[in-house]
């Protein structure tokens, strides 16, 4: 008794040592896994160092009530006994493990988080930045600001440790001042501006060629538009846009012109604004203008946004045709997103212009491409657009107001099922 475990810890671990060979290893592999594991992924990760069967070793951890089997799935017991076997695996058998994990995986659809974090505990710096980083990039798209920064700032750490073993390739350094970038970006939005301008001060000292100064001068840019310094902010963006066409990268070209525009708007200047929006489209577009057969995958949101202006400004014929390209342009950049807002854009225009036959034919490819994404919200109300006072109610299907005021009660809009009931009355 003097030498019995003394805690609960204690004792798993003394469990844990008594295993033979193969269920040690399975249960490795398992706590490397996570709490729960898929089956499969267990057998091809421990398949060529099982000395014996690969199930003889599961139903031995079974027996002892570690593991837990739920169909195709392995669990523990409990969280600590995971924990407890993780803890205690050999460094270089855990980092083998997250190898084998990160290889099985690759051929999976699981998240690109996951595999980023295995080959980071493997210490496959490079591959671990290139697979965080694309998870950051999802959350950035699902509006998860802080899952986004925490992403970037461990896909950025993994650069920093690719570059500092001697990795100093081109490709490396680009990848560390991108992950900077959109790290800066994220603390940004998350209101941390003084960890965000350390990140971007950092970044710049690899800021050796003029498409990184351009990355870093408009990560600049955002920060100081942050802070109310927009003229500094314009000033910035104006030399990331010259070095920018300097070195030919017209998809960055587009995007600098977007925000200087929208700097610019906020400063209440629309004519400026406008007027970078057609350099910017002239840029880009190598003087073709809308028409132009080629161009950036951000074209449609150069030509969306002029158009926009040029509605607001009630240049109806300019809004349209601007408009009609820009939907060009999206489709050919297989924007399904870009697509259904501008066809919500010309339906309006189109109405406004009082042609209803058109304007109702986009509102429906509008709604159809929303339904296809799956925006709940943005499906309610291109349904709902009919129900406007300038517009009639006879082209309302019944059928399309209850699917509007059953998308809006899933979503918790209010407003809409109020406007939908209403709409449906005699």
């Amino acid at each position: 008794l003097a030498s019995a475990p003394s805690t609960v810890v204690d004792l798993i671990a003394a469990r844990i040592a008594l295993l033979a060979h193969d269920p040690r290893l399975v249960c490795q592999a398992a706590a490397v896994c996570g709490v729960e594991s898929e089956r499969a992924v267990l057998q091809a990760m421990t398949r060529t160092e099982l000395q014996g069967t690969f199930d003889a070793a599961v139903d031995n951890l079974t027996l002892r009530g570690l593991l837990r089997i739920a169909e195709d799935q392995v669990a523990f017991s409990h969280v600590l006994v995971r924990d407890v076997v993780y803890d205690a695996t050999p460094a270089d058998v855990r980092r083998s493990l997250h190898a084998a994990a990160a290889t099985e995986l690759s051929s999976t659809m699981v998240d690109s988080g996951v595999r980023g974090h295995h080959h980071d505990l493997a210490g496959s710096a490079d591959l671990a930045a290139e697979h965080l980083m694309r998870a950051g990039d999802v959350a950035v798209h699902q509006h998860d600001d802080d899952g986004a920064a925490s992403l970037y700032q461990r896909a950025s750490m993994a650069a920093r440790r690719a570059l500092m073993g001697g990795s100093d390739d081109p490709d490396s350094r680009l990848r560390f001042v991108a992950l900077s970038v959109k790290l800066a970006d994220a603390l940004r939005a998350g209101g941390q501006i003084a960890l965000a301008r350390g990140v971007v001060e950092e970044a710049r000292m690899y800021s050796d060629t003029p498409f990184f100064e351009a990355q870093i001068l408009r990560a600049s840019a955002h920060l100081s538009t942050s802070e109310d310094q927009n003229p500094q902010a314009i000033a910035s963006l104006r030399r990331a846009t010259g070095l920018a066409i300097q070195i030919g990268n017209m998809e960055l070209v587009a995007e600098l012109y977007l925000d200087l525009s929208a700097l610019l708007l906020q400063a209440g200047d629309v004519e400026a604004a406008m007027r970078e929006l057609e350099e910017g489209l002239d840029v880009v577009t190598l003087s073709e203008g809308p028409s132009a057969k080629s161009g950036p995958a951000s074209l449609w949101r150069l030509l969306m946004r002029l158009a926009q202006l040029k509605s607001a400004r009630a240049d109806r014929s300019a809004a349209l045709h601007l408009g009609e390209h820009a939907l060009i342009h999206a489709r050919r950049a297989r924007s399904r997103l870009g697509s259904a807002r501008i066809q919500s854009m010309l339906a309006a225009d189109w109405e406004r212009a009082g042609n209803s036959g058109k304007a109702q034919r986009y509102r429906e490819a509008a709604v159809s491409e929303m339904r296809r994404l799956g925006d709940r919200r943005a499906t309610a109300e291109l349904l709902l657009a009919g129900t406007a006072p300038t517009r009639t109610l006879l082209r309302i299907a019944p059928s399309s107001l209850r699917e509007a005021k059953e998308l809006a009660a899933e979503v918790g809009w209010s407003d809409g099922v109020r406007q939908a009931t209403e709409a449906g009355r005699p």
